[in-house]
């Protein structure tokens, strides 16, 4: 382990066998050899590791292979692990500190090659007088393979052992004062992705932001809002085609939702016609998308059922899994029509025509010439009510249904608050978002163990009408069918309690602020 690491750039001028010559003969380090390796840098489609602060670099030497983990700015390694290739899922890196820590940032999302260099250096040592190793040196030189592009100018990678530390500064005045090396200002891997083609870090968000304007009326913002949805929708295509992690389907789905609830809650803003025909597209997506997504949820929740059973049982566990991956690859199969239809490409390019219209002010409902922060708080203020009305007759009538009705008004009106945010105090927005929350966790609890309940009754009875189910597979069905309603019971029970938390009127008035004038 190292305690403090380094990058420096070489200045233009400066050739690698010069400043190699150099160390060895002033600086008085060890030549130890020469590196060629082609190096990937990992992480998951949506930069989960870069915001985190870390990058994950494997290098590829022949068949022998080496993953490390450093924090990004540094060349510190907190986990390494040989591995002669990625898998897709932290899961699969071997046991220990490097999947425990790769795992934590990237959760659930697939491991995915960000950028690919050839890597060539030339390795140095300072050892101690007892010969023991106080601080390595490579001078690196890369070369992109994966998307082409300018080379980047060679760097300095300095390491130092644990307890060395005063190994560092006599180099690091070296390379700086007599060398007239910079330390890098940025992470090499945003050098090298700045050198190519490719994607840049954090391009891509699946909450996009949209700044508006004080003065712009709703049309616009409306279009530009739901143009940055379209972005998420578009840019999750792709990987849900390739079935690359569950995520992509999970955002592709959320963004149509954003999108269906801000197309009906700004009344007026887009005329009726294109209103009804999207509002009906949508709920034909959402239908399109929804048992796949359906078993994605099960399939995750999966091992923890499994490891609830009793040993006798867990043997028929595999049988169980591959008759729900039969059914995903059936779900999967009809996405993927449905996405190849001419009525998918019909919406992908009237969508963005009516998008394109709303900006320019060429589509234009009613009140799309109103300030967006107007039309913003009246649909505010009205789902705020009516979530208050579904609140109550939900606390008297205890029924699922109603609980749903109320979450689905809940995220209607989170949905809205959060495409305006920008209109809005900041402190307010976050405070009402906030204390929607918790609501929203207790209400998805009970409604998706609901959904979860009908779900394992449907696909048992497919079960039992299958020749090749065992008795065992039935029994596991049945005991996780209880265990979702034994999990189901707590939120249930609390339900009454978290609505009243969130109807406090500290709550309320927090909300009604965003609905003032």
């Amino acid at each position: 382990m190292s305690d403090a690491c380094v990058f420096y750039a070489l200045p233009r001028g400066l050739a690698v066998g010069a400043l190699a010559a150099r160390l060895e003969d002033e600086l008085g380090l060890v030549r130890t050899g020469r590196l060629d390796v082609l190096r990937t840098w990992y992480d998951s489609f949506d930069w989960r590791l870069f915001a985190a602060g870390l990058a994950l670099e494997h290098d590829l030497e022949g068949s022998e292979g080496h993953l490390r983990l450093r924090p990004r700015g540094t060349a510190r390694t907190i986990a390494a692990a040989r591995v002669a290739s990625v898998p897709r899922y932290a899961i699969g890196l071997p046991p220990g500190s490097l999947r425990r820590k790769v795992s934590a940032a990237v959760k659930i999302r697939a491991l995915l090659p960000m950028a690919q260099a050839r890597v060539r250096a030339r390795t140095f040592e300072r050892v101690d007088a007892a010969g023991k190793v106080m601080l390595r040196l490579a001078i690196e030189q890369a070369q992109r393979t994966d998307t082409g592009g300018a080379r980047p100018r060679p760097l300095v990678r300095i390491e130092v052992l644990r307890g060395y530390a005063d190994a560092l500064p006599p180099v690091a005045a070296f390379l700086h004062q007599r060398c007239a090396l910079q330390p890098l200002d940025a992470d090499p891997l945003f050098v090298l992705l700045e050198s190519g083609r490719g994607r840049l870090p954090l391009d891509y968000t699946s909450k996009p932001l949209v700044v508006l304007t004080p003065e712009i009326a709703a049309g616009p913002a409306v279009g530009a809002v739901l143009a940055s949805y379209f972005d998420v929708i578009r840019g999750n295509e792709p990987g849900i085609r390739a079935d690359i992690d569950t995520e992509f389907l999970h955002e592709f789905r959320t963004a149509m939702r954003r999108s269906r609830s801000l197309l009906l809650s700004v009344r007026g803003v887009v005329p009726t016609l294109e209103r009804t025909h999207f509002k009906t597209t949508f709920a034909w997506l959402s239908r399109l998308t929804g048992g796949l997504r359906d078993l994605d949820v099960f399939e995750l929740a999966l091992p923890g059922h499994l490891d609830r059973l009793p040993a006798s049982l867990r043997p028929e566990g595999e049988r169980v899994r591959a008759f729900l991956a039969e059914r995903r690859r059936h779900e999967m199969t009809r996405v993927l029509h449905g996405m190849d239809t001419e009525r998918y490409r019909a919406f992908d390019r009237e969508w963005q025509e009516l998008l394109d219209g709303l900006q320019a002010g060429t589509v234009a409902g009613q009140t799309a010439h109103v300030r967006a922060r107007e039309v913003a708080r009246r649909a505010i203020a009205r789902l705020l009510e009516r979530l208050l009305h579904q609140g109550t007759a939900a606390l008297a009538a205890g029924t699922i249904a109603g609980q749903h009705e109320l979450r689905k008004t809940a995220k209607k009106l989170r949905y809205v608050i959060e495409a305006f945010a920008t209109l809005f105090a900041p402190e307010d927005t976050a405070a009402a978002v906030r204390g929607m929350k918790r609501l929203q966790d207790n209400l998805g609890s009970i409604c998706d163990a609901s959904v979860q309940q009908a779900l394992l009754a449907q696909w048992r009875a497919s079960m039992q009408s299958d020749p090749a189910t065992t008795r065992g597979m039935i029994e596991i069905m049945r005991r996780i069918e209880a265990h979702v309603v034994r999990d189901a019971t707590d939120p249930q029970e609390k339900f009454a309690l978290t609505y009243a938390r969130f109807s406090r009127p500290r709550n309320l008035r927090r909300l009604r602020r965003l609905v003032q004038p």
